[in-house]
């Protein structure tokens, strides 16, 4: 049909009315997830022809389409420019309500938060929920979208309590507004709800809703992005419960939709992250120390933590542990350690710090070091209590697990079977697994689907 509307166009000569831009943006929207360029470039041409009709509905929506774009093209910068002029033109259009405000103010915050501007993207996700709730319905796609991406961001910087619930109740009301057949929203939803519910500890019901998607995009977008990016966070769920082949048989179809669709270089940072951290967790920590050494962290702006970095020297220290290297462990650990204590904003990035305490513990365990051992280990269970279900998180059952053999060690027999107790609670509240070994680590912490 685009095909079509393209050449009647073209039989016309019209090269420059709202229609064309119009059609320019469908295009885009068309190959945003299996060509990012090519999207691009017609969001690119849209804006150029609404330029010529200033403060129009056609220059804001064109506006926030070259945003989204420039958003999936690693450009969060410009993205939070358009998304700013986006804005403006709408409130200059409409000072009371505009059904596009809520989802600018979430994307516009989305791109702050990749910049790591937390305090203005926290701002601008609880605008984005109040100008939905001016439209009038909570059941709104605007309400629904908008309370889903407050909860995410919530989620992520440590507020979880908070951020499921918010994700939760948008589940619930976009499967009864569009039901599960939708491919384009209700997939977005319940797979940024399914991947917290996997690091809360609710992996079995993370992963279920996962599959769900799974089928769903296999029906509607196969080969897409969407598609690898489902797969990826549920060899995340698979991997915590020990089904290491599953995972990595996802991973490598996840891999090859990348491939199909010209992603390269860091694109795929997040990818091979996950794809190491599943090699060492099921007991490949070699091939996993393989994998790192390949990954090149994307630059980190001036003034901004490189998440890409932390992560990486934290999948380091855990598979050099894993080959029974403490000692390079820990220098890898200090690393990670260090551009956590050089930001102004490692506070939003609590799941690392966790981890990062979790990991220096057993280090100190693998080294001798039992009382500093310990320390750690206290420290990263009051942070996992704080943010994860304590009756079912496998953190929190992991660090009790190194905590019961640092008292152990230590001839406290009576603490250790404490905490043995407490993580053999854990475990048995996932009967789909075996308890792993106390040197394994978190699962990778969330991103923003």
């Amino acid at each position: 049909m685009l095909a079509q509307a393209e050449r009647i166009l073209d039989a016309l000569h019209d090269d420059s009315s709202p229609m064309r831009a119009r059609l320019l943006q469908a295009l885009g929207d068309e190959y945003y997830d299996r060509d990012a360029k090519k999207a691009l470039s017609y969001a690119e041409r849209a804006l150029q022809m609404m330029r010529k009709r200033p403060d129009s509905v056609e220059l804001k929506d064109a506006l926030f389409n070259l945003a989204v774009m420039c958003g999936f093209n690693g450009e969060p910068a410009r993205a939070e420019s358009l998304y700013t002029e986006s804005l403006a033109v709408s409130y200059r259009l409409h000072p009371g309500g505009d059904d596009l405000r809520p989802q600018i103010y979430t994307y516009l915050a989305d791109v702050q938060g990749d910049q790591q501007k937390f305090a203005a993207a926290e701002k601008n996700y609880r605008a984005a929920t109040a100008a939905a709730r001016v439209l009038g319905d909570a059941d709104s796609l605007e309400a629904i979208r908008a309370d889903h991406g407050l909860g995410l961001f919530l989620f992520k910087i440590g507020k979880t309590a908070e951020g499921l619930s918010l994700m939760a109740s948008a589940k619930e009301r976009i499967l009864k507004v569009r039901g599960p057949e939708d491919s384009e929203l209700t997939p977005w939803v319940m797979t940024g709800y399914a991947r917290s519910r996997v690091q809360m500890g609710e992996i079995e019901e993370g992963l279920a809703d996962l599959r769900q998607v799974e089928a769903n995009q296999r029906r509607y977008r196969p080969g897409a992005r969407v598609l690898a990016l489902v797969l990826e966070r549920e060899a995340m769920a698979l991997g915590a419960l020990g089904r290491f082949d599953e995972a990595e048989g996802h991973l490598k179809e996840a891999g090859q939709i990348h491939a199909a669709i010209h992603e390269q270089g860091t694109d795929l940072n997040d990818h091979d992250l996950i794809l190491a951290h599943t090699l060492r967790a099921s007991g490949k920590p070699q091939a996993a120390l393989a994998m790192l050494a390949r990954i090149q962290p994307r630059s980190a702006a001036p003034g901004t933590l490189s998440e890409d970095s932390l992560r990486l020297w934290i999948e380091t220290a855990a598979a050099q542990l894993g080959v029974g290297a403490p000692a390079e462990a820990s220098i890898s650990a200090a690393q990670a350690r260090k551009i956590l204590g050089q930001s102004s904003a490692s506070s939003y990035f609590p799941h690392d710090a966790a981890e990062l305490a979790a990991l220096e513990g057993k280090i100190g365990l693998a080294s001798g070091q039992t009382e500093r051992a310990i320390e750690a280990l206290q420290r990263a269970r009051s942070q996992y209590e704080r943010l994860y279900d304590a009756g079912r998180s496998l953190e929190l059952a992991d660090v009790d697990a190194a905590l019961a053999k640092a008292y152990s060690d230590l001839g406290r027999r009576d603490t250790a079977g404490a905490y043995n107790a407490r993580s053999a609670l854990i475990w048995s509240r996932h009967p789909q697994m075996s308890p792993r070994s106390a040197i394994d680590t978190a699962t990778p912490s969330p991103t923003t689907m």
